[in-house]
């Protein structure tokens, strides 16, 4: 099973995000804050990141770089909008 950590800073949205992985099959877990998120990362070792909604461009930069400085082959997607075409987006990274 693909791991996920997804990075929002709305809870509800974040829910909906998870809960649309968890149908999927994904083991998938969130993220509200920077802190929070580069903890999990280096506990949970994801195959994909997912940054969703809000997070601003200076977070963003700083995922990119600490993440792909650790995996320089981990996805790293960012999504606006709902959770339709999440899946889709998450399946198109695994399988480059």
């Amino acid at each position: 099973m693909k791991r996920i950590l997804v990075i929002g800073r709305h809870t509800l949205g974040l829910a909906s995000v998870l809960n649309r992985l968890y149908e999927n099959d994904f083991d998938s877990i969130g993220a509200v804050t920077d802190a929070e998120a580069l903890s999990l990362f280096e506990r949970f070792q994801p195959d994909v990141v997912l940054i969703i909604g809000d997070v601003e461009a200076a977070s963003k930069t700083l995922f990119h770089a600490v993440f792909t400085e650790k995996n320089a082959f981990l996805p790293v997607i960012e999504h606006i909008g709902g959770v339709s075409g999440i899946v889709e987006k998450i399946r198109l990274a695994l399988h480059k």
